[in-house]
């Protein structure tokens, strides 16, 4: 653990059935429970010495491989701005429309650029579906 761990006093991530990539364990070891004890990026930034698109990588995969429930706030919800582990239902609502809405804009983005757009979104919303059915399917 770095020194900025033990001065948020986070506490060591999960096990994993995937390994943690550097970038993984060093954002992770930084997050906390709860919107109120949100690390912003740049704070991240400052600590790490990674750029954004970094951190946003290494959440990403936190979220995806490793299943950890990081939630991120804008600073207009109900928490500060910021990363950090969700510790209510309410705050894994919160960030799981925050981040379908973020999809959605961007779908509408896609979709308003001449050409191919609209049908290469079908397509991709069909791989979707496929991706969330083999989800759905890991689980039972």
């Amino acid at each position: 653990m770095n020194c900025a761990t033990l001065l948020r006093g986070a506490v060591p991530l999960p096990a994993s059935t995937v390994p943690y990539t550097p970038m993984e364990q060093a954002v992770g070891e930084l997050l906390l429970p709860g919107a109120a004890n949100a690390i912003t990026i740049a704070e991240l930034e400052k600590y790490l010495l990674l750029s954004p698109r970094a951190i946003k990588k290494a959440v990403r995969g936190l979220r995806v491989r490793h299943r950890i429930p990081v939630c991120g706030e804008k600073g207009d919800g109900l928490g500060g701005s910021g990363y950090y582990i969700a510790d209510t239902a309410e705050e894994i609502e919160r960030a799981c429309n925050l981040l379908m809405d973020q999809a959605l804009s961007m779908l509408q983005a896609a979709a308003a650029i001449p050409g191919r757009g609209r049908i290469r979104i079908k397509e991709k919303l069909g791989q979707l579906r496929l991706a969330i059915d083999t989800l759905e399917w890991q689980k039972t």
